[in-house]
């Protein structure tokens, strides 16, 4: 971490193995701690830094600076003397931030031309400097839920970081600093599954399904208590994967006459025989408006560990990628003492017995926006490096596949803060068969799903009008599904 303007010049005249994208990182983690300062220090001259970036970028321009080559020694020196002499009236931490805008600008053209490479070959580096100890620098989103140039400039971004972070004010390139113990896996869908979807929100809508209407068709396994007084538990299978195959095709079927594109399962619902089921139908072409599905999750074996892994599929039914969750859940014992099928298990808490490590975050850019999948719990986490970096790559699609009997407020929280900093659409989809068991005697009128939108009116729920009792009519696989440019189809 660099701490004080020698540093940052030591940094770059020292270092061999730099190119533009690295001397951004490095300004640009400088000033992330400071940008507010940076703006109250700025006050009344802002619009005036603005048009010195625009003029030190048509210098940057004029140098033919190249974008991924390494940087010659004279190059480093005149970057240094920008910053240590050039910009006499103002701090070095303006300085900073106006060298970091000036490159920002100059290689906007750079953006235009790799975003399309990366579209047609998903092999290319998506990170753009050479020294990675820096940090990584990559593209802000550029879809049609964010539009390139930054955040959607709409009067309902109204949180206390509204403009104060540096993300807000650049236009082209964001720097994501990993943490110990996680890894980014970041591209953009291969060019053939780009193409395969919609190429405009007015035709883009997406399926949830909520599947498991019960609690009593998951195979749990318990083990006894550890030495905190937990219980261990997974999901190790279905009653019936008949029933719930048979269930999900219908669902697939009806999504795909509403002419859906990406249809979302919830958490521990699609065991591997219901997943590779749908992968089989979605090869045989059998469903050809769905492009994507997300497969819910389930908790698998790998090797000698256990995780709780949620499949994303194409078209064709072939794997995109696979997230595991981040952190185990624990459901707390006055939790299972408010369903039926669970209450057995309540004279303690249980804990989710999965693999935390090696936390892996998969994020995709797609034409709709950046997306990743959060599983269930993995969002609440308030103060979660994982959280942090969503926010920090501008995610802006969220699907959640979640088994949870209360999705308000905490899950509500999470999405509005995500709309705040990044105008994230989050969706929950959330099996319906905590929230009917558990509230069934509290309600005739319960809320299972959520879709939060950074525009009012935010928040879309799918309910689940028959309770109590189990579930006969499944009229709910017809009643769930969102379109992004308008009013949601189906919504109460």
């Amino acid at each position: 971490m660099i701490h004080n303007p020698q540093q940052i010049v030591e940094e770059i005249l020292s270092e061999q193995k730099l190119n533009i994208f690295d001397i951004f990182a490095i300004l640009f983690v400088y000033c992330d701690s400071r940008f507010r300062a940076i703006l109250d220090e700025s006050e009344g001259e802002y619009g005036r830094i603005q048009k010195i970036a625009v003029q030190l970028a048509e210098i940057i321009r004029a140098r033919h600076m190249s974008a991924l080559d390494c940087l010659g020694t004279e190059t480093r020196k005149w970057l240094v003397s920008e910053l240590e002499s050039t910009l006499k009236k103002y701090s070095f931490d303006q300085k900073c931030y106006i060298l970091a805008r000036a490159i920002d600008i100059a290689y906007t053209e750079f953006v235009i031309s790799h975003v399309e490479l990366s579209r047609m070959f998903s092999m290319i580096s998506p990170h753009l400097n050479l020294n990675l100890n820096l940090g990584l620098v990559y593209l802000k989103p550029g879809a049609p839920l964010v539009p390139r140039g930054g955040v959607i400039p709409v009067p309902y971004r109204t949180g206390t970081e509204k403009e104060t972070n540096i993300r807000d004010h650049l236009d082209n390139f964001l720097c994501l600093q990993v943490p110990e113990g996680y890894e980014v896996d970041f591209k953009s869908l291969d060019f053939s599954t780009w193409l395969d979807f919609p190429q405009s929100l007015e035709t883009f809508k997406i399926a949830l399904v909520p599947l498991i209407d019960r609690t009593s068709q998951l195979v749990p396994f318990v083990s006894e208590p550890d030495e905190k007084g937990n219980r261990p538990y997974r999901v190790v299978g279905l009653q019936d994967v008949e029933g719930v195959t048979h269930l999900a095709l219908e669902a697939l079927k009806v999504a795909n006459d509403e002419g859906a594109t990406i249809v979302i399962f919830p958490e521990l619902c699609v065991s591997e025989e219901v997943r590779v089921t749908i992968a089989n139908r979605l090869r045989s072409k059998e469903f050809p408006s769905i492009k994507m599905v997300v497969a819910g999750s389930f908790h698998e074996k790998l090797g000698e560990r256990w995780y709780n892994i949620a499949h994303v599929l194409d078209s064709e039914g072939n794997e995109l990628w696979q997230q595991r969750k981040l952190e185990p859940n624990t459901i707390m014992h006055y939790e299972l003492a408010q369903v039926p099928n669970l209450v057995v298990y309540a004279g303690s808490n249980l804990k989710e017995g999965i693999a935390a490590s090696p936390r892996k975050i998969i994020i995709r850019d797609t034409p709709i926006g950046r997306m990743v999948v959060v599983i269930c719990s993995d969002l609440l986490l308030e103060d979660s490096p994982h959280r942090k970096i969503f926010k920090d790559m501008r995610a802006n699609l969220i699907i959640v596949p979640a088994m949870t009997s209360v999705v308000e407020p905490d899950f509500i929280d999470a999405a509005e803060e995500f709309a705040e900093h990044c105008q994230a659409v989050t969706i929950v989809c959330n099996a319906c068969c905590l929230p009917r068991e558990s509230l069934s005697s509290k309600k005739d009128d319960i809320k299972v799903s959520v879709a939060y939108y950074p525009r009012p009116p935010s928040k879309w729920w799918r309910r689940c009008n028959n309770v109590p009792g189990e579930c006969t009519s499944h009229r709910c696989l017809r009643e769930f599904i969102l379109s992004l440019d308008a009013h949601p189809l189906g919504f109460e």
